[in-house]
């Protein structure tokens, strides 16, 4: 007797192929039926980079029975995640052990071995190292999954900013002519005057704190955006972020006199662009001498918050507007290579769409 579809009832099941295996295809909801051992050889033969997958002896919890039955034996169907970590739902039958999935897990599930390894990366606890690196200086800590490949752009970045630190702090000589011409005066620049200070100013910092801060967050949070961009492109719109925040400061007092330097305006970019890519990512900051963990785009919505504080408080010293309008740049850029990054990263779209989960969360549904 032909098979007929779990979701659809009526409609037949079609043999199709995936990925080198022949499987049973429901031509109306896309969903697909893998006999025992079917799932396990077309995973080992998909672009996943594993060959020997054993997916369907290692499923994740166990969350109930589905009021569908299975389209082999008509027994019913038992919900499971495809990995504990992993909240997507495949139902499996029982008894002949054969797997339904739906067409909206099908790409979730071709990359379910890679995600394995990520999830151990997710789940890492904080070590000691952690806790007295954030308990003395403070700064957070991220939990991410880790970039596919050296960053040596944000390397190079941190690098020159460092080198360009450490020559005005030790006022070296050939550089000293030139330090005043280097940052951006918005007076100065509006009479045509100096117009390289756009992207000199991106790397000079004021003080030890200024520096480290801005170097820091580039470090932490550069790696991911140069991994999933490419370093040409990552290093393009590092620039353009900080041309615009630049603009912004412009803008905001376009006589002002007080010059202005530092790589915030182009890091606050990468803010806009890590919140709307790697939204689900967490940083963890220290509460007197706890460790808690707080969302990134939280974590950025109270800084931006922060600096529309420092602006209604007429604070001075600090380009408020350049980090808004860099952030904003950033956020542009974010949603404007949204659908190109998730696409070329698919572990990236899975921790977006919050399939990807920090810890064991499976709980069974009534």
């Amino acid at each position: 007797m032909a098979a007929h579809c779990p979701n659809c009832r009526f409609e037949r099941l079609q043999s199709a192929e995936f990925h080198g295996e022949k499987v049973d295809l429901c031509g109306r909801c896309g969903g697909m039926w893998f006999d025992d051992g079917e799932l396990d050889s077309s995973l080992s033969s998909a672009d996943n980079g594993y060959d020997d997958v054993k997916l369907e002896s290692s499923l994740g919890d166990f969350i109930g029975y589905d009021r569908r039955a299975c389209p082999k034996c008509r027994s019913k169907l038992g919900r499971f995640y495809l990995l504990n970590g992993v909240e997507v739902e495949v139902q499996r039958c029982l008894d002949c052990a054969g797997t339904w999935v739906e067409q909206a897990a099908r790409s979730v599930v071709v990359d379910t071995p890679n995600a394995a390894d990520f999830i151990k990366q997710l789940q890492g606890k904080l070590g000691m190292g952690a806790w007295l690196f954030q308990f003395l200086l403070k700064l957070p800590v991220e939990t991410n999954l880790k970039p596919k490949g050296r960053p040596w752009v944000t390397w190079a970045l941190i690098l020159l900013n460092i080198f360009m630190f450490a020559c005005y702090q030790l006022q070296v000589g050939w550089l000293a002519p030139y330090q005043a011409e280097l940052s951006l005066t918005p007076a100065l620049l509006l009479q045509g005057e100096q117009p390289w200070t756009l992207l000199t100013h991106m790397f000079l910092h004021g003080g030890y704190l200024h520096i480290i801060g801005n170097m820091y967050f580039l470090y932490i949070i550069g790696d991911n955006l140069e991994d999933v961009l490419g370093r040409v492109r990552y290093l393009l719109l590092y620039l353009l972020c900080g041309l615009v925040a630049a603009f912004a400061h412009i803008a905001a007092d376009p006589s002002s006199t007080v010059p202005m330097i530092g790589a915030s305006g182009a890091i606050a970019g990468l803010f806009g662009m890590y919140m709307l890519w790697f939204r689900n990512a967490k940083l963890s900051f220290m509460l007197l001498v706890v460790q808690l963990r707080l969302p990134v785009q939280w974590y950025f919505i109270i800084w931006l918050g922060m600096n529309f504080w420092g602006l209604w408080q007429a604070g001075v010293g600090v380009a408020y507007w350049a980090h808004i309008g860099g952030f904003v740049a950033g956020l542009v850029i974010g949603w404007r290579y949204r659908a190109a990054v998730f696409a070329n990263n698919p572990m990236v779209a899975l921790m977006h769409q919050g399939v990807l989960r920090w810890r064991r969360d499976a709980r069974p549904t009534k």
